[in-house]
């Protein structure tokens, strides 16, 4: 355990280790414009067409809204309610897919975002640290000569 604690000391110690965290930002920034804005996009519209599903079912079932009755559409009406309402549970299993997916692409983005802050902000501790240790030393090293 203290092996681990020393390599991480190790790393965040490295002045380099900025730019990872600045890529890491970069990344949950790119993850959050490319690909959780269009799931959550998708997301709205599988709820809009989830909502459409249903209330199709409802008018054609209650045969009062629905098309004018022409061709295979009487099949359709006359159908009973359970056949009519399948097509409504797959679309409502489909929904809670996309919405578990938008959950989990927003928590890796979250992920990104402070792991990639955590190590900036300890690499500018460092700087700031080294640099007062410098300055430290330049006045004890003037004061004695």
């Amino acid at each position: 355990m203290t092996s681990i604690i020393q390599f991480l000391r190790r790393l965040l110690a490295n002045p380099k280790i900025e730019i990872l965290g600045l890529f890491l930002i970069f990344i949950s920034a790119g993850w959050q414009i490319f690909l959780e804005e269009e799931l959550t996009s998708m997301n709205s519209d599988t709820e809009f067409l989830r909502l459409n599903n249903k209330l199709d079912i409802i008018w054609l079932y209650t045969a009062k809204y629905g098309p004018k009755i022409a061709g295979d559409t009487i099949n359709t009406i006359t159908a009973p309610y359970e056949e009519l309402s399948k097509t409504y549970q797959s679309t409502q299993n489909y929904t809670k897919g996309i919405k578990r997916e938008v959950d989990y692409f927003k928590m890796i983005r979250a992920f990104l975002f402070l792991i990639g802050s955590f190590i900036v902000i300890i690499a500018r501790h460092n700087e700031i640290n080294s640099r007062i240790r410098r300055r430290g030393i330049a006045r004890l090293t003037s004061r004695s000569s």
